[in-house]
């Protein structure tokens, strides 16, 4: 499965995504891993958690039915 970012023309190919706090307003971030980027991606930024956790399940969903290409919410 391929994730196309927010901000990136091309798909990333990933092995595993997560979220975590963004800065101190309460934000949350979605990375995604890589084996071709040595660094996590930023798939994007959310304005809460609970809309974080929501968009890795939507992207759970995608693999279950195996969707080939995730297209990333708008933060």
């Amino acid at each position: 499965m391929k994730i196309r970012t927010q901000d990136a023309k091309r798909y990333l190919d990933y092995a595993e995504t997560y979220a975590e706090a963004y800065g101190s307003s309460g934000q949350a971030a979605v990375y995604a891993l890589s084996l071709f980027y040595p660094e996590p991606v930023c798939i994007g930024i959310y304005e809460d958690m609970s809309r974080a956790k929501g968009v890795l399940y939507e992207m759970g969903l995608a693999h279950q039915k195996q969707e080939r290409v995730f297209y990333a919410p708008a933060g």
